[in-house]
C-alpha cells in the first residue's frame, strides 16, 4: 500500500502542472469561444472566471489531488469489501426483463 500511494503521489506532482496549464488555456479559450445560448453566461463572466482560476488554480489542484489522496487510502482500508461483493452478486441474480425489451428481443431475432 505504501508503494502504491507513493506511486500515486508522485504521478498526482507529475501531472499538476500539466493540468493546471491544460486548464488555463481551456479557461481562456472559453471565455473567447464559447456557445451563446438560453442560460450561458456572458464573455465578461468567462474572462473573470478564468482570471479567478489562474490565480486560484495550483490551489485548487492541490486540494483535489489531497482529496484524491484521502478517498485512496479510505478505500484501500475499505473493511466490508465482502459484504459489497455479495450485496451486488446478490443484485445480480435478480435480472429484470421488462415486457416491451421481451418483445423487441423477439422482433430482433426473428429477423
Amino acid at each position: 500500500m505504501i508503494v502504491t500511494f507513493c506511486l500515486f503521489m508522485a504521478y498526482q506532482c507529475v501531472m499538476l502542472p500539466f493540468c493546471y496549464v491544460k486548464m488555463s488555456g481551456h479557461k481562456w479559450a472559453l471565455a473567447i469561444k464559447a456557445p451563446a445560448g438560453e442560460g450561458s453566461i456572458t464573455a465578461l463572466d468567462r474572462a473573470g472566471a478564468a482570471f479567478i482560476f489562474m490565480i486560484f488554480g495550483p490551489l485548487f489542484l492541490l486540494a483535489a489531488a489531497l482529496a484524491d489522496s484521502f478517498w485512496y487510502i479510505l478505500h484501500v482500508y475499505k473493511t466490508d469489501l465482502d459484504k459489497t461483493e455479495y450485496e451486488v452478486a446478490k443484485k445480480e441474480d435478480q435480472v429484470t426483463l421488462h415486457r416491451r425489451s421481451y418483445k423487441k428481443m423477439l422482433t430482433y431475432f426473428e429477423k
